[in-house]
């Protein structure tokens, strides 16, 4: 009896430590620890398996489900191989990698859910909520450099303004905390948010929020800005869709002119935060951004392809090595990845792939909204599954333990109800 106790409680250690350092893989600090963490729960989870051989099956199904379009990916990889290795170098092409990321993050979610489901079902994300609050503070350290004397940053990170298109302005660097660059930065703060919101009320949680969105607005990056007010805005529209009544149309109408009015004082004062973000939106030429040319790209290069790698895809991974035949404007080599979940999988796992994936996240945005709890309740649930599915859009993060995190969270806020417990 001891034994086990001492097991459990080992494991559940384990389980703090890879929610407090998950968010350590996209920083400056060495992904040894937060691997080394990880590794230790295979191993262990792995014994807990073979002393007891069960899993939850729904949890299985429903992250089995999210892996197909990868699989269909995987599948494709020998057929594309031979068809399209005219254009394409697969001999550079190693996916490796990215299968043990996949399967590992798969099986390490499924172990933490046998050893917490009858416990604390929250433990991974209350501390992967503390991992990522460090990195807030961080940010704020960062933030004191920037804009203050009191402080020095010493950390190297991508913080330098870019995509200006030739203006000047009096700031030359952004927020980004010990994150490795912006727009890996604004992800965690969505979801630090999104967490914010599930284990705080009132004042206490509005005071984290505040905080958090400041930081991010310092990060200057629109991708954060975007996926925070979309995760919030349909959120709060699918929460009243189903009871539209006069009161309800006449409070957007009153939201949306308020930031018609905002937007149009802050345009004519000449703030150059608001120009900045303003440029980076309004100037959206491919020859101009790689990010936008990576995007457009495959829906143009995959004309040139096979109906089988179209149906199929071109391989897992197989987006890294389009470099070996395409270039960018610049006559640099196309980068490893688009940085877009969508993007990725369309090219990688084909029409079939991205129709898969489609139909997993409409499974469960119809699942969330027909369950039957409060607008209050149901409007986190969604801001969740939101911060999600449009992180998605700027981050091809979908082998990280970041995104299996969240991914597990939607699953817990769907067949738990975490209000009936004291979090």
């Amino acid at each position: 009896m001891k034994l086990r106790k001492y097991s459990i409680n080992l494991y559940s250690f384990l389980v703090c430590l890879i929610g407090l350092l998950a968010f350590t893989y996209s920083t400056i600090i060495n992904s040894l620890y937060a691997y080394s963490s990880i590794v230790l729960c295979f191993f262990f989870g792995s014994l807990l398996l073979i002393k007891s051989p069960s899993l939850d099956k729904k949890l299985v199904v429903f992250m089995s489900f999210f892996l197909l379009p990868f699989v269909i990916g995987l599948l494709g990889y020998p057929i594309s191989m031979i068809l399209e290795s005219d254009r394409f170098d697969y001999s550079q092409l190693n996916f490796l990698g990215r299968v043990l990321n996949l399967f590992v993050f798969y099986f390490i979610i499924l172990f933490i859910n046998k050893c917490t489901k009858h416990g604390d079902v929250y433990l991974l994300f209350k501390w992967y909520q503390i991992g990522v609050f460090i990195l807030l503070l961080t940010a704020l350290w960062h933030a004191l450099s920037l804009y203050t004397n009191f402080v020095d940053w010493p950390f190297e990170t991508r913080s330098k303004l870019h995509s200006s298109y030739g203006a000047e302005y009096s700031f030359g660097n952004r927020v980004t905390g010990i994150a490795r660059e912006p727009s890996f930065f604004v992800m965690y703060v969505v979801d630090f948010i999104a967490l914010s919101l599930v284990f705080f009320r009132g004042s206490k949680r509005n005071i984290i929020i505040l905080f958090a969105i400041i930081l991010m607005l310092l990060s200057l990056s629109p991708s954060g800005y975007i996926v925070l007010f979309f995760s919030f805005v349909l959120s709060l529209f699918f929460c009243k869709l189903k009871n539209i009544k006069f009161k309800t149309v006449i409070q957007f109408l009153f939201i949306f002119l308020l930031l018609i009015t905002v937007f149009m004082y802050i345009n004519k004062s000449g703030n150059q935060f608001y120009e900045y973000f303003f440029n980076r939106i309004a100037n959206l030429d491919p020859n101009e951004s790689s990010r936008l040319f990576m995007l457009i790209g495959p829906f143009q290069w995959v004309q040139e392809s096979n109906l089988m790698s179209l149906l199929l895809g071109h391989g897992m991974k197989s987006y890294s090595i389009i470099g070996t035949y395409y270039t960018l404007p610049s006559g640099e080599p196309i980068h490893i990845t688009s940085n877009n979940l969508y993007i990725d999988v369309f090219w990688e796992s084909g029409i079939v792939g991205l129709i898969m994936l489609a139909a997993y996240f409409s499974y469960i945005f119809k699942k969330i909204y027909f369950m039957k709890i409060k607008n209050k309740h149901k409007f986190v649930v969604l801001f969740v599954f939101f911060d999600l599915v449009l992180s998605a859009f700027f981050r091809a993060d979908y082998s990280s333990l970041r995104f299996f995190i969240i991914l597990y969270l939607l699953f817990i806020l769907t067949n738990y109800d975490f209000y009936k417990k004291k979090l």
